[in-house]
Protein backbone atom coordinates (compact mmCIF):
# COMPACT_ATOMS: atom_id res chain seq x y z
CA UNK A 1 0.00 0.00 0.00
CA UNK A 2 1.40 3.42 -0.87
CA UNK A 3 1.59 6.41 1.42
CA UNK A 4 -1.05 9.01 0.75
CA UNK A 5 -0.01 12.66 0.32
CA UNK A 6 -0.36 14.73 3.46
CA UNK A 7 -3.25 16.78 2.04
CA UNK A 8 -5.49 13.76 2.64
CA UNK A 9 -5.15 14.29 6.38
CA UNK A 10 -4.13 11.88 9.08
CA UNK A 11 -5.99 8.61 9.60
CA UNK A 12 -5.83 5.95 12.21
CA UNK A 13 -4.07 2.90 10.81
CA UNK A 14 -5.03 -0.51 12.09
CA UNK A 15 -2.70 -3.47 11.70
CA UNK A 16 -3.78 -7.07 11.98
CA UNK A 17 -2.03 -10.37 11.50
CA UNK A 18 -3.38 -12.84 8.97
CA UNK A 19 -2.32 -16.47 9.17
CA UNK A 20 -1.24 -18.23 6.02
CA UNK A 21 -1.27 -21.97 5.45
CA UNK A 22 1.78 -22.52 7.64
CA UNK A 23 1.79 -21.22 11.22
CA UNK A 24 5.36 -19.86 11.00
CA UNK A 25 4.42 -17.48 8.17
CA UNK A 26 2.38 -14.46 9.07
CA UNK A 27 1.31 -11.59 6.91
CA UNK A 28 0.68 -8.14 8.31
CA UNK A 29 -2.04 -6.22 6.52
CA UNK A 30 -2.61 -2.51 6.89
CA UNK A 31 -6.21 -1.39 6.94
CA UNK A 32 -6.91 2.30 6.47
CA UNK A 33 -10.38 3.69 7.13
CA UNK A 34 -11.98 6.35 4.97
CA UNK A 35 -10.49 9.78 5.41
CA UNK A 36 -13.00 11.26 7.82
CA UNK A 37 -12.01 14.94 7.64
CA UNK A 38 -12.73 15.47 3.96
CA UNK A 39 -15.73 13.14 4.05
CA UNK A 40 -17.32 15.10 6.90
CA UNK A 41 -16.88 18.38 5.02
CA UNK A 42 -18.38 16.87 1.87
CA UNK A 43 -21.34 15.46 3.77
CA UNK A 44 -22.04 18.80 5.43
CA UNK A 45 -21.78 20.56 2.06
CA UNK A 46 -24.27 18.14 0.49
CA UNK A 47 -26.67 18.52 3.42
CA UNK A 48 -26.72 22.30 2.90
CA UNK A 49 -27.48 22.01 -0.81
CA UNK A 50 -30.99 22.40 -2.14
CA UNK A 51 -32.42 19.57 -4.26
CA UNK A 52 -31.90 21.77 -7.33
CA UNK A 53 -28.21 22.27 -6.47
CA UNK A 54 -27.76 18.53 -5.93
CA UNK A 55 -29.36 17.78 -9.29
CA UNK A 56 -27.12 20.33 -11.04
CA UNK A 57 -24.04 18.81 -9.39
CA UNK A 58 -25.11 15.32 -10.47
CA UNK A 59 -25.68 16.51 -14.03
CA UNK A 60 -22.25 18.17 -14.15
CA UNK A 61 -20.70 14.92 -12.95
CA UNK A 62 -22.63 12.92 -15.54
CA UNK A 63 -21.60 15.14 -18.46
CA UNK A 64 -18.00 15.27 -17.26
CA UNK A 65 -17.97 11.46 -17.24
CA UNK A 66 -19.34 11.40 -20.80
CA UNK A 67 -16.66 13.83 -21.99
CA UNK A 68 -13.95 11.73 -20.38
CA UNK A 69 -15.37 8.54 -21.94
CA UNK A 70 -15.54 10.24 -25.35
CA UNK A 71 -11.92 11.39 -25.08
CA UNK A 72 -10.78 7.89 -24.05
CA UNK A 73 -12.64 6.21 -26.94
CA UNK A 74 -11.20 8.73 -29.42
CA UNK A 75 -7.73 7.98 -28.10
CA UNK A 76 -8.30 4.22 -28.34
CA UNK A 77 -9.83 4.41 -31.84
CA UNK A 78 -8.46 7.45 -33.72
CA UNK A 79 -9.69 5.99 -37.03
CA UNK A 80 -13.35 6.01 -35.93
CA UNK A 81 -15.77 8.64 -37.19
CA UNK A 82 -17.42 11.10 -34.83
CA UNK A 83 -20.67 9.13 -35.20
CA UNK A 84 -18.99 5.84 -34.23
CA UNK A 85 -17.47 7.45 -31.14
CA UNK A 86 -20.79 9.04 -30.13
CA UNK A 87 -22.66 5.76 -30.62
CA UNK A 88 -20.14 3.84 -28.52
CA UNK A 89 -20.34 6.42 -25.72
CA UNK A 90 -24.13 6.34 -25.84
CA UNK A 91 -24.15 2.54 -25.61
CA UNK A 92 -21.70 2.60 -22.71
CA UNK A 93 -23.92 4.92 -20.69
CA UNK A 94 -27.20 3.23 -21.63
CA UNK A 95 -25.79 -0.13 -20.54
CA UNK A 96 -24.04 1.21 -17.42
CA UNK A 97 -24.90 -0.34 -14.08
CA UNK A 98 -24.18 0.89 -10.59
Amino acid sequence: MTDQPSHFGEANVQTRTLKRTTPERKLKATVQPLRTGETDVQIETFKKMTPEQKLKAAMRLYWSARRLKTAWIRQQHPEWTKEQVEQTVKEAFVNART
